[in-house]
């Protein structure tokens, strides 16, 4: 739906008549199954420079998981995601080198199956000015989930939602005639994408604004510090209590301004189905939501790079590398790990 919607603004409209161009879509030479196809060949090409970025954005993702672990670099991103807002209402653009635009610009008619790709890795990079606010956000989310297959497929989807016009313009060039002609209402477009980001500047924000309660670094001398539903502030020797019971151990890592974090905790720590599973676990939480000194040790033992990060410890007191569950996951498939934690020796 974003990548339709940016294919209506001012910046990415106007690629119309470059496609037309490209693909030779106005010659009365090109067939139908020949104009589609090299339409999907440029729009492919335009995908795959989104695609591209998305996969690097995921395999950066353990730096950026690391870092959104700290509140400074919460305010950044939910900084970025404003800055983006206020490029979509005209403060400043994000423009294309002018060596690349004159490149496609020059394009002549019927260039092919390879000029086509060429040209459409060539014009995703044009349609930045409103193009490029949406695609920040898009791979801050990709660097925060950490997910190569997602980053990939997620670029990839939003390059052909707004590859959808061309596609169409591009296999019968009459339909051109009917296209509104440009005016206030692509603006209108472009600012509600605006308005959009920033609201997900807030959303970023709105966990760190919440955040008031006590940290653990004012009560991880408390050995026993009861939290809701069977939960208790990690220490070591409640790890030592739950492998002298035999029981396996779960331990949350969280902070009150983590979003993923709070979703963890309502809806899925809290549902009965989980509160049945957990009652042969030892549930441990470690608060996160301000630095002190125990912290860092605690992260290096259980290998944790962002928040939410959830480890568990077999009955004999083996870290299970493989369940650690890092973001958010459903109740459900949380009670699967569970089973293979407690079924491991």
């Amino acid at each position: 739906a974003f990548g339709f919607l940016t294919s209506l603004t001012p910046c990415v409209y106007p690629l119309i008549p470059i496609t037309l161009a490209v693909i030779g879509a106005r010659t009365t030479k090109s067939k139908k199954h020949e104009a589609f196809t090299l339409s999907l060949v440029y729009v492919l090409g335009i995908a795959m420079t989104y695609s591209i970025l998305g996969v690097a954005a995921a395999q950066t993702g353990a730096l950026f998981g690391q870092a959104l672990s700290y509140p400074p670099v919460v305010i950044f991103f939910a900084f970025l995601f404003f800055l983006m807002g206020l490029s979509l209402f005209g403060l400043f653009e994000i423009r294309a080198p002018h060596f690349i635009t004159n490149r496609l610009s020059s394009t002549q008619s019927g260039t092919g199956y390879v000029g086509a790709f060429i040209s459409g890795l060539i014009a995703g990079v044009i349609a930045s000015p409103c193009v490029g606010p949406v695609l920040v956000g898009i791979l801050a989310y990709i660097a925060k989930t950490q997910d190569v297959v997602l980053g990939f497929t997620l670029l990839f989807t939003f390059a052909m939602g707004m590859g959808i016009l061309f596609i169409v313009i591009g296999t019968s060039s009459s339909l051109l005639k009917k296209l509104p002609r440009s005016g206030g209402w692509m603006n209108a477009i472009k600012y509600t994408l605006g308005v959009l980001m920033i609201l997900l500047g807030f959303y970023y924000l709105k966990p760190l604004l919440g955040s008031h309660g006590a940290s653990q670094a004012e009560t991880a001398q408390s050995a026993h510090v009861p939290l809701k539903n069977g939960w208790l502030l990690y220490s070591d020797k409640l790890v030592e209590q739950a492998q002298r019971e035999g029981k396996p151990v779960m331990i949350d890592f969280f902070a009150e301004w983590c979003g993923a974090c709070v979703e963890l905790d309502k809806d899925a720590f809290s549902k009965p189905n989980f509160i049945a599973a957990s009652k042969n676990f030892m549930l441990l939480k470690v608060d996160a939501t301000e630095s002190y000194p125990e912290l860092a040790a605690l992260q290096k033992r259980y290998d944790v790079y962002g928040l939410p990060t959830v480890a568990f410890i077999s009955k004999s007191g083996v870290l299970i590398k493989e369940q650690t569950l890092t973001g958010f996951e459903e109740a459900e498939k949380i009670i699967e790990r569970m089973k293979a934690v407690e079924a491991s020796p």
